[in-house]
């Protein structure tokens, strides 16, 4: 499960990331406008979003699995363990699966170039 997670994190942090710069300079060609700041801005809300959904989620996930906060961590009854993996295993093939859309969408920036010469 560990594989899985770390797996699909690696590539959902990094991927975007790569992927900005050329974003940035196929927008320059497509629109003439130099708008950077905007793409960044968008990729750093982007990216703070999904945690701030999964801690949403977790809180939800704890309550349904009897999560009590007054116990100690190995006094907790086995659904929390159990629904702690299922929401990280989950999340991990929820978000590669995410990845591998977009990027098998995903346009470079030669194929814009080409577009724009008409081949």
């Amino acid at each position: 499960a560990l594989f899985i997670i770390g797996f699909s994190a690696a590539g959902s942090q990094i991927a975007p990331i790569v992927m900005s710069a050329e974003v940035a300079d196929i927008d320059r060609l497509v629109t003439g406008k130099e708008r950077e700041g905007v793409i960044y801005g968008g990729l750093g809300m982007a990216v703070r979003f999904p945690p701030a959904i999964a801690g949403l989620l977790l809180g939800y996930i704890l309550a349904a699995a009897q999560y009590n906060a007054n116990l100690e961590p190995f006094m907790q009854p086995e659904t929390v363990g159990l629904f702690i993996r299922y929401f990280l295993c989950a999340s991990a093939v929820v978000s590669t699966l995410t990845t591998l859309i977009f990027a098998s969408n995903y346009r470079t920036l030669n194929d814009y170039k080409d577009n724009l010469n008409g081949k």
